[in-house]
């Protein structure tokens, strides 16, 4: 990755030229020491595209193109950031452009409008997280900061629509505090999975929750919306509540839908699939054999999934 979010004039305070023609010399000498060697843009906040947070990281790399024509064909994906502190990814309520959904819209209509020599490129995410930090500074009001819990079902979520819209990488903002609790931002630092070192570097909730979610969906692919989804994003309106309902084909051939509700709970009937064996396993990894003709749960704000597939050894 070359440099990390150059929109920002706090850690990139140069001109877009400046920063193209670093990025050319870059990919050039990076390829002649490894031609395999996978060349990113520098990972970039993302708001809404249009320019009107100046951190927006998009019209920063649209004006270094345009000064810089090569740069235009020297990295090999795109990077964001698409942070959002103090709501869920998928939040009622403001404007649809800016959940996790819009932002991966955006950044991907972005990237089919700057092709490059080898075609459209991909989209990765290499920060995404929710502080859990209490700390009461300034800049950190308790209004911005989610519980423990609240952060492990938005990390779930988010990963679940990234997944989804074709996301290649997702990188969740950070396993551990880079600065162990000793120095830096106490805030920024809390949105760690495990505890400082003082604390024995303890599993959160998050980190359970993505422990499961990997077990559940590495190396899945997605295979459409189910039969309970009830969402639908208007990219001229405001966000709406829903149901979502993902389907997921796990690479040794089972079924997993992952489904949760923006606000509330309610009743869900899904159909088994024939000649399979069904488990309903909660955000943490709990799980519950289903031997009904039909597979009853409750789904609420914490993503659950539904696991079918043949049976487990």
């Amino acid at each position: 990755k070359i440099w990390n979010e150059p929109g920002a004039p706090l850690t990139w305070p140069a001109p877009p030229a400046e920063y193209g023609a670093m990025l050319v010399e870059a990919y050039k000498a990076m390829k002649a020491a490894d031609n395999s060697a996978i060349v990113t843009l520098g990972g970039v906040y993302i708001f809404d595209g249009l320019g009107t947070d100046p951190t927006d990281g998009l019209p920063f790399y649209s004006h270094m193109i345009a000064a810089v024509p090569e740069s235009l064909h020297t990295w090999d994906a795109l990077p964001i950031h698409p942070y959002m502190t103090s709501a869920a990814p998928d939040a009622p309520g403001i404007h649809a452009t800016i959940t996790v959904w819009g932002r991966i819209l955006t950044a991907q209509r972005w990237l089919q409008q700057h092709v490059g020599n080898n075609g459209v490129r991909p989209l990765w995410i290499s920060e995404l997280g929710w502080f859990t930090c209490r700390c009461g500074q300034v800049d950190c009001p308790p209004s911005s900061v989610r519980d423990e819990s609240t952060a492990a079902t938005y990390m779930v979520r988010a990963h679940a629509i990234a997944l989804s819209l074709g996301v290649q990488h997702v990188s969740y903002f950070q396993l551990e505090d880079k600065f162990d609790g000793e120095w830096g931002h106490a805030c920024e630092d809390a949105a760690a999975m495990l505890g400082t070192k003082a604390e024995g570097y303890r599993e959160k909730p998050v980190f359970q929750a993505y422990r499961t979610m990997t077990e559940q969906l590495a190396g899945a692919s997605f295979a459409g919306y189910g039969s309970a989804h009830r969402y639908r994003l208007n990219p001229n309106d405001q966000n709406y509540s829903g149901l979502y309902h993902l389907r997921f084909r796990a690479a040794g051939g089972a079924w997993v839908d992952v489904l949760w509700r923006t606000v509330g709970s309610q009743q869900v009937v899904l159909a088994r699939e024939p000649r399979t064996q069904a488990e309903i396993i909660s955000r943490d990894g709990e799980r519950t054999q289903v031997s009904t003709p039909r597979i009853t749960l409750t789904v609420g704000e914490e993503p659950v999934y539904v696991w079918q597939g043949p049976p487990r050894s």
